[in-house]
């Protein structure tokens, strides 16, 4: 018996809680877990919502619930570093389109909104197109690709670079072609 509880208090004392990363005044920072997750085998880290942003998963000690899913990443820690790291995240910029109902056609915003993505997405901004109409649901504040049956319907356009989905961008493709189209008749 004594040799048993020997035993445990051996065990018990070699046993060092994982290393994780937790935000600390704006930085990671990495510690032991402690108190309610001093036996956690997991960290956790927050999960990029492509065209959106960062989930509101707090990078820290334990497991990723159910409830989680999509929005968190965990990873199995070690004594020794954090291996939740920091969230590799791509920011681009495109430009939101609303619709005026007075006027009757889409008008875009004034300044280009940040858009957020993995580190290998491509880069896509979209805005609405030639056949949408005031019925349209514009996706994302113009972040990211267009669905595949609006793209299909001429509802939504889609382009690769920083702020292509300007008004502009459309004037300074359909002006040669126009000019193009005329000198042929």
């Amino acid at each position: 018996m004594k040799l048993l509880l020997v035993f445990a208090i051996v065990i018990s004392s070699s046993y060092a809680a994982i290393m994780c990363n937790s935000m600390v005044d704006g930085a990671l920072k990495a510690a032991a877990c402690a108190g309610p997750q001093e036996n956690a085998t997991m960290c956790t880290s927050p999960e990029v919502i492509e065209y959106t942003g960062l989930s509101s998963q707090a990078y820290g000690c334990g497991d990723c619930t159910g409830a989680d899913k999509g929005t968190c990443v965990a990873c199995t820690g070690n004594e020794t570093v954090a291996c939740n790291t920091a969230v590799e995240v791509k920011t681009f910029h495109c430009f939101s389109y609303t619709f005026n109902t007075t006027a009757n056609k889409w008008d875009v915003s004034a300044a280009a909104g940040n858009c957020s993505a993995k580190a290998d997405t491509a880069l896509k901004c979209n805005k609405p197109g030639l056949s949408a109409n005031g019925t349209y649901d514009f996706p994302n504040a113009g972040c990211g690709p267009c669905d595949e049956s609006a793209l299909n319907a001429n509802l939504c356009l889609e382009c690769g670079k920083d702020k292509c989905n300007s008004a502009t961008t459309l004037s300074f493709f359909l002006a040669p072609l126009i000019a193009a189209l005329f000198s042929l008749m």
